[in-house]
This record gives structure tokens, sequence and C-alpha cells, in this order.
């Protein structure tokens, strides 16, 4: 092998390595988060986990524990999905729910428990605003 070509080599190593490590991290601090805090607790509703990309759970009192649908935000299915894009983005909107509800500092809900409804406000924003919309026509 000429020196040229391990040069090249040890480069194109170097960055998948790098590659590799940053999306390590951003797979690790999601989780991370979500595991330091268990539950977070607000407006006498305290979030139980995302069950997907638009549902959460949540324990109110005098209701229970009970899924409620996320105003603002629709996520495709990602068991049953048609086909592997729409499987891709249903993970990403569920992924995406829980870090942005773990890594805020302050959350907010307003619900409407008859209808199994709720806003979500982190840091004073809601959240259909803080998490990129899902592309409509997946599967076409």
């Amino acid at each position: 092998m000429t020196r040229e070509f391990r040069k090249k080599r040890r480069r194109k190593e170097t960055l998948v390595r790098r590659i590799a490590a940053v999306l390590l991290v951003l797979m690790v601090v999601p989780v991370a988060a979500a595991f330091a805090g268990a539950s977070r607790e607000a407006e006498g509703c305290t979030l139980v986990h995302g069950v997907d990309g638009d549902t959460v759970q949540l324990s109110c009192p005098g209701t229970g524990t009970q899924p409620h649908d996320v105003m603002g935000l629709s996520s495709p299915p990602l068991m049953g999905a048609s086909c592997l894009a729409e499987a891709w983005w249903g993970l990403r909107a569920r992924v995406a729910l829980r870090a942005r509800l773990w890594q805020a500092s302050q959350v907010r809900f307003v619900t409407e428990p008859r209808a199994r409804l709720t806003v979500i406000y982190l840091d004073d924003r809601p959240v259909h605003r803080v998490i990129t919309p899902v592309p409509a026509h997946l599967c076409a």
C-alpha cells in the first residue's frame, strides 16, 4: 500500500468514527434524560410516559391513568405502517415527543378529560410549535 492510500484510509476511518460518535450521543442523551426523570408533574396531572408521537399517558386526580391525544400533533402509526417511510416517521415522532418532554424544564398540561385531549406547553411554548411536523403523503 502506498503512503497516500493509507492517509486516505485513515481519514475515512476517522470520519466514520466521528459520525458514529455523534449518532451515539444523539441516541443516548434523550434516553438518559428519560430515565433520569421517571415522571413529570404539572397542573395536577402526572405524565406517565409518551405512548407514541401524538399520544401521552397522564395520571390525573379523579380520572386515573388514561391516554390523552396531544392537540396539534399528528403522527403515523408505528405498528401497522403501510410503508417503511411511514414507520420511520412514526418512530421519529415518538422519539421527538419523548425527548422534548423529558428535556423541558417546565411542562404544563391543559386537559379536556371527557374527550381525552391535552395541549402540552413546554417552557411556555406549545409542543406542536417545537416539534417538526410529519410530512403528508408518505407512501404515495
